[in-house]
């Protein structure tokens, strides 16, 4: 990641300076280029900064919060209903006071500006200023993103980041004052292949994107178009896929159990492995296994 700028802050100690950490209760999760944090608590508070070194998105999944937002010369009141989406460009102004219910749920996500950098391969995605606005798509990938990194923290890395990367992608495509054309793909067949053997060979590690884009000279977003476009998965799909058939053969053809053939494939545990092989085979593990 770049340097970022040091007279701005960041959004976690916005919220810590805010008294607002204890409302977390969800945690708080940092993914490459994005952290996530989930607000289950309501009440008064304030918030304000003079700009954030990164751009901010805040998600609610319940209405009821009663919000006065100033950014610059723009002051907006209301009642904040569930998927009016705040987005924050990064170092803009603003000042937050709240009064909401004792229970909310909110997901605020805080985007290193580097991801968007390298989408629109400019240093300026353009971001619009915009306090309140609904975007469905943006809404449920958020959705997926919160549940995925704070409800089963420490699995399926590939995933989240390649949640971040779409919600970067969904910022920069329907949210910027700028239309920018993402650059056109290159054929990279032994780049992929080689991303494909690494994944054979070792289906149990957590693999990160931008370990796997180092390993092949690409960046994380191009890895993900490539991939995509050579194999018609996302590399999280793909490497899912060889995980729950791996599962599947052992579940059939050895004694292990459950437990010990989800650590084998590169599950967190056997919920983990119950969750995606009824999504993809109908059954659970022990079903298939008496079959």
């Amino acid at each position: 990641m770049s340097r970022l700028p040091t007279d701005n802050e960041s959004y976690l100690e916005m919220a810590r300076r805010a008294d607002h950490l204890p409302r977390l209760r969800s945690g708080v999760v940092a993914l490459p280029g994005c952290i996530v944090s989930r607000l289950t608590v309501g009440g008064e508070f304030e918030m304000a900064t003079d700009g954030l070194n990164s751009h901010f998105l805040c998600v609610p999944f319940r209405s009821g919060a009663r919000i006065v937002a100033r950014q610059k010369l723009v002051r907006q009141e209301g009642v904040l209903r569930a998927g009016q989406i705040t987005l924050l460009p990064m170092g803009t102004p603003v000042r937050w006071t709240v009064e909401a219910p004792p229970e909310v749920d909110t997901v605020n996500i805080s985007l290193d500006p580097s991801v968007l950098r390298e989408m629109s391969g400019t240093n300026d995605a353009g971001l619009m200023e915009k306090p309140w606005f609904y975007d469905s798509p943006l809404q449920s990938l958020v959705a997926l993103l919160a549940e995925e990194s704070l409800l089963h923290p420490g699995t399926d890395t590939l995933f989240g980041e390649g949640l971040v990367i779409a919600i970067a992608s969904r910022l920069v495509q329907c949210h910027s004052r700028t239309t920018f054309q993402q650059p056109a793909l290159r054929r990279g067949r032994s780049e992929v292949r080689r991303v494909r053997d690494l994944l054979h060979a070792d289906i149990a590690t957590d693999h990160h994107l931008e370990q796997l884009a180092a390993h092949v000279g690409l960046s994380a977003f191009h890895l993900g178009r490539l991939f995509k476009a050579e194999t018609g998965q996302t590399i999280h799909a793909y490497l899912l896929g060889l995980r729950l058939n791996r599962a599947k053969y052992l579940l059939r053809q050895t004694a292990k159990s459950v437990t010990e053939i989800a650590n084998e494939c590169g599950f967190y545990d056997q919920s983990h492995l119950t969750r995606y092989f009824r999504r993809a085979f109908g059954s659970s593990p022990l079903q298939a296994r008496n079959e």
